[in-house]
């Protein structure tokens, strides 16, 4: 519908296009945002809309159906990859440096790293998964949670200086032109984040199309100087983990970073006049970054549960806890990139420490193990080229 009005608004007569805006604006499901503001945008759910709501649903209970097929230490480690991979994504987007190295590393609770930007980032994210945060329901809420997650990042001469929000003006460039001005002054900031709150907890509406938008409204009001695109990223997976318990919504800033240009060309895209304020093609763009991304990430896990299933660890020369101790390393080895620790081996498998120490010792004669030292702790992955059904899955294992 969006895309259509710019095609018929060169098509029909001013009077014909005058009138589809109308009747567009007087549809009863029409919404509309920043109405009384100089740049009112509005969205008309059809059928389209329906039928890629529908999709997203349907990947996450796809993906959820795969997930849970995974071992209680499979999907640990890949809760571990995929929120390894989205707080590096959401850093790529605002072209910000951190590793999954670093990450890795703070999740496990040791200082590797004296970043604060990066800290208070990831203990944001870790929040979340412990289920100790709730969306904020006000302004206030909004600025807490903006200075929690955003503590250390922010330079001086960045800080909101407002009472919630800015008090200056802001604006966006394409590094040669400005593309895009922030509400301004303080007060119409306010209203506009009000309006983001109202959306944000919108129940009646279904939760992609209050996330997808409201996405929106937040990048367009732009209530802080910095940091508005990792808030706004942040708060799409908080509300979509909170509402579903999916670990598919840490794949959004993945799907976006992935898709860099598509997504931030739909931001454009939205704002250019001969849109005349329709958010339907935004939705459109957004949503199928999503759902592209969430395919891309289904084939992934089927494919890493095929390859763990192939592995039945059959060589007689294993014996019953050696084999429990390989299917954990071949798990670690495949869903995730940093392996398993000893402590993860006894707390999984219910081995004790001798045994899994002297089991260890025994693969690292076979030249099956590669390890790396992080801070105090060594993490151990099978080596992908021993990794083969030939040399662990026979009875018979070449000489």
């Amino acid at each position: 519908m969006a895309k259509g009005l710019e095609k018929e608004y060169y098509k029909l007569s001013e009077d014909e296009f005058s009138k589809r805006i109308e009747n567009i604006r007087t549809n009863p499901n029409t919404v509309f945002f920043f109405h009384d503001t100089g740049t009112p945008y509005f969205f008309l759910p059809d059928e389209n809309t329906i039928k890629q709501n529908l999709q997203l649903h349907k990947d996450q209970w796809e993906f959820d159906t795969l997930f849970t097929g995974f071992s209680g230490f499979g999907q640990n480690q890949l809760m571990q990859a995929f929120l390894i991979e989205e707080i590096v994504s959401t850093n790529k987007i605002e072209n910000i440096h951190s590793t999954g190295h670093d990450i890795f590393t703070l999740l496990q609770s040791q200082m590797g790293t004296g970043d604060r930007n990066l800290r208070s980032i990831v203990n944001g994210y870790l929040i979340l998964l412990k289920g100790n945060t709730k969306p904020p329901a006000d302004l206030k809420g909004l600025r807490e949670l903006y200075d929690r997650l955003m503590k250390g990042a922010i330079e001086k001469d960045d800080r909101p200086d407002g009472e919630y929000f800015r008090k200056k003006r802001v604006y966006i460039t394409d590094g040669i032109k400005k593309i895009h001005h922030g509400f301004y002054p303080e007060e119409a900031v306010n209203a506009g984040m009000q309006e983001f709150l109202h959306l944000f907890h919108d129940h009646n509406k279904d939760l992609f199309e209050r996330m997808i938008l409201s996405h929106f409204l937040i990048e367009t009001v732009h209530p802080f100087y910095d940091g508005n695109g990792r808030l706004g990223r942040f708060l799409f997976t908080q509300q979509y983990f909170n509402e579903t318990g999916s670990y598919l919504a840490f794949a959004l800033s993945s799907a976006f970073n992935k898709r860099k240009s598509t997504y931030y060309k739909a931001f454009g895209e939205a704002r250019h006049e001969h849109m005349f304020g329709s958010l339907n093609a935004y939705y459109e763009d957004i949503s199928s970054i999503i759902h592209t991304y969430n395919q891309e990430r289904i084939v992934e896990l089927k494919e890493k549960k095929k390859r763990i299933e192939a592995l039945q660890f059959s060589r007689e020369d294993f014996t019953k806890s050696e084999r429990e101790i390989l299917k954990l390393l071949a798990e670690a080895s495949i869903l995730s990139d940093f392996g398993v620790s000893n402590a993860e081996i006894m707390k999984y498998s219910g081995i004790t420490k001798k045994t899994v120490i002297s089991s260890l010792q025994k693969f690292r004669k076979m030249n099956l193990l590669e390890e790396e030292k992080i801070s105090k702790t060594v993490y151990h992955r099978l080596k992908p080229e021993r990794m083969n059904e030939k040399f662990i899955n026979t009875e018979n294992p070449p000489g």
